[in-house]
């Protein structure tokens, strides 16, 4: 067998392996199209976030964390989990009252 020969089989054979669309179950094809949609719903929100809040308000730049965000499910959850600064209110103490009989 010719090394041209045995290139043309082993792509043969690699394309067979390959699972296409049409392969998958009905199951598998929902999985897939679910993931998608977590996906796509995870950017577009960690996009719209990014973009709605002040320079401050996110820690480091946010072109960065819109170049993090395009990583699969990890980036945008790592946005939402370290990128944003929480600004909560100080919390004070309440003054006592007085009840006046």
């Amino acid at each position: 067998m010719t090394k041209r020969q045995l290139k043309r089989r082993v792509k043969t054979l690699s394309r067979r392996t390959k699972k296409q669309w049409r392969h998958l179950s009905p199951p598998q094809r929902t999985a897939v199209v679910a993931g998608a949609v977590v996906q796509l719903t995870l950017f577009a929100a960690a996009q719209i976030d990014i973009t709605r809040r002040e320079t401050d308000e996110i820690r480091g730049s946010k072109l960065l964390w819109r170049l993090i965000c395009l990583i699969n499910f990890i980036g945008p959850i790592l946005y939402f989990a370290f990128g944003r600064v929480s600004h909560e209110p100080p919390v004070t103490q309440a003054e006592p009252t007085s009840i006046v009989a």
